[in-house]
């Protein structure tokens, strides 16, 4: 009885774990999920970049909204909103799928953004910051974690 007991109490615990491992959240390298400011864009190889303004009306942020496979994004520029859909295809690369919202006045710093976004294939992230790597991963978008 005692032994029988033990197994149940271990089929218990499998289960447990099991389930728990069910609801931890994807790797970083398979996740843009998160609220994210965008500070700047540059060149993979360093040699241009260009950042947040010292006096800009509204930050550029998005929130990722993904369970580690796709999901969407909303957000607002300096003077606009844009939403879509995203799918992320292997650990370290995404798919912009849609890409809409409003697009007038937007301050030649912030437009960067719309082209960027429609040519994303990469990223990387860390706990605070991510970077999103667009135009066959020449360039990359620099965010930080709000």
């Amino acid at each position: 009885m005692a032994a029988l007991l033990n197994v149940y109490r271990f089929g218990l615990l499998c289960l447990a774990m099991l389930l728990l491992s069910q609801c931890a959240p994807p790797p970083p390298d398979q996740t843009l999920a998160g609220t994210w400011r965008l500070r700047c864009f540059e060149s993979a190889d360093g040699s241009w970049m260009s950042c947040e303004p010292d006096h800009i009306a509204r930050p550029v942020v998005i929130a990722f909204d993904d369970r580690g496979r796709g999901g969407h994004f909303d957000g607002e520029t300096v003077t606009n909103y844009l939403r879509g859909t995203y799918r992320i295809t292997g650990p370290g690369r995404v798919e912009i799928r849609s890409l809409d919202g409003s697009l007038q006045g937007e301050p030649v710093w912030s437009s960067q953004l719309w082209e960027a976004l429609r040519t994303t294939g990469g990223f990387a992230r860390s706990s605070r910051t991510m970077e999103l790597r667009y135009q066959q991963d020449s360039l990359r978008m620099i965010w930080e974690l709000q």
